[in-house]
């Protein structure tokens, strides 16, 4: 059984200001976007968690004839190389899906 007094939340919206209080610790955990991450994952403390969330691309298929045929949108998605996508451009700890 844990009981707690209370949990202070802050939402800091500049991240270098979230990171600086992290830091400096003032607050316990924050998030770090690609930028900031290959700077600390080398640090103390630094630890990675998964969130459930799924990110896609839409397709217009109302004003592109070409893009209303399954088989082309489905070929799209083939040839988007996703692993190389969530490392080299998201590298956020992201994990690509189908």
């Amino acid at each position: 059984h844990v009981s707690l007094k209370g949990i202070n939340y802050r939402v800091i919206k500049d991240e270098q200001t979230a990171l600086n209080l992290y830091n400096n610790d003032k607050v316990d955990t924050t998030e770090l976007s690609s930028q900031n991450v290959e700077s600390n994952k080398d640090k103390e403390g630094f630890d990675t968690n998964l969130e459930s969330a799924t990110y896609y691309i839409q397709i217009n298929t109302q004003t592109n004839k070409d893009l209303q045929n399954k088989d082309l949108r489905a070929a799209l998605a083939q040839a988007i190389d996703k692993k190389s996508y969530v490392e080299h451009n998201l590298n956020d700890g992201s994990k690509p899906i189908d």
